[in-house]
């Protein structure tokens, strides 16, 4: 069926056709379709300029991903050298670690074995405390025996000192003869024993033909310590 184009309507925003058949009526339905068209091409312009910005905005962000991917590689080189060295030195720690292993392993068997020295040092030591106890009894009785002997043997000392004075003394001591004819006698002698000196004087008187007296006295050359005598002698 032949249709003409006569003419448009416009409804609000929307372009319609209509067109008129042979016969003589209006088909308006063409024209509904052509106004639907209309309206979705400009709905799709509008969808399309929509898209033109969205892509651009996508080549914009593409375009920093591409210096982040960029980015990102270089550092995971990076990594990857880290990594292995990381792993080298994992290594590494692992023979460490063994051999720390085997060392902590010896020190404890020579815990265990100091341990045992421990008990046995501990029990020598109760044992030396007893000793030490009865040796420092021993040693306070030593010590006040030692100071007694100490005291004695000063006192010895003094003797034999005042011995080997009194030695020298009685050595210096003389007995003096009065001889016949003579009425006195008086003579000084000294004499020396073992670092001592004695000096003395000596008196002697004849009484008569047959007796006499006599007398002396002797002293240390410090006049510290002295010695007399006297005698009674007869001749016949």
């Amino acid at each position: 069926m032949n249709k003409k184009i006569i003419g448009t309507l416009v409804a609000g925003s929307l372009i319609s056709s209509f067109a008129q058949a042979a016969d003589g009526s209006y088909d308006f339905g063409e024209a509904l379709e052509i106004n639907a068209n209309t309206s979705g091409v400009s709905v799709n312009a509008a969808a399309i300029t929509a898209n033109d910005g969205d892509i651009a905005t996508n080549t914009a962000a593409i375009t920093s991903n591409d210096v982040d991917i960029a980015a990102n590689t270089a550092a995971i080189t990076s990594n990857d050298g880290d990594i292995a060295a990381n792993t080298a030195a994992i290594t590494s720690n692992d023979v460490d670690i063994a051999a720390n292993t085997a060392a902590i392993t010896s020190n404890d068997v020579d815990i265990a074995a100091n341990a045992a020295d421990i008990v046995i040092n501990t029990n020598a030591i109760g044992v030396n405390a007893a000793d030490i106890a009865v040796n420092s009894t021993a040693i306070a009785a030593n010590s006040g025996a030692i100071a007694n002997n100490s005291s004695r043997i000063d006192s010895n000392r003094r003797d034999i000192d005042q011995n080997r004075r009194g030695i020298a003394m009685v050595a210096a001591l003389q007995h003096t003869t009065v001889l016949p004819g003579m009425t006195n006698a008086l003579d000084v002698a000294a004499a020396h024993f073992d670092g001592e000196t004695g000096m003395s004087i000596n008196y002697s008187r004849r009484i008569n033909e047959n007796w006499q007296v006599n007398f002396g006295a002797a002293s240390t050359t410090d006049l510290e310590e002295s010695v007399v005598k006297a005698g009674v002698g007869v001749q016949w």
